[in-house]
């Protein structure tokens, strides 16, 4: 969850690495919950990391469709 909302905050130094680690991680503590039978717990921390991090992502990739939108129609 850490990487997920700091992928936010750094949003215009290093867009969508963080969310992209976040995603990963996420799968590897939904793999060890699962595995674990759910005795271990954060499930809730898991869907909000990924939620998080694909919502970054998305926003990344609307700015990049319309920054070359509006570069495209200028020339």
């Amino acid at each position: 969850m850490v990487l997920a909302a700091a992928s936010w905050v750094l949003f215009f130094i290093c867009p969508g690495v963080l969310a992209i680690a976040a995603l990963f991680l996420a799968a590897q503590a939904d793999k060890r919950i699962k595995d674990s039978g759910y005795q271990l717990k954060g499930s809730g921390l898991v869907s909000a990391a990924r939620i998080t991090a694909w919502s970054n992502l998305a926003v990344i990739s609307l700015v990049v469709v319309i920054w070359f939108g509006i570069l495209g129609s200028s020339r």
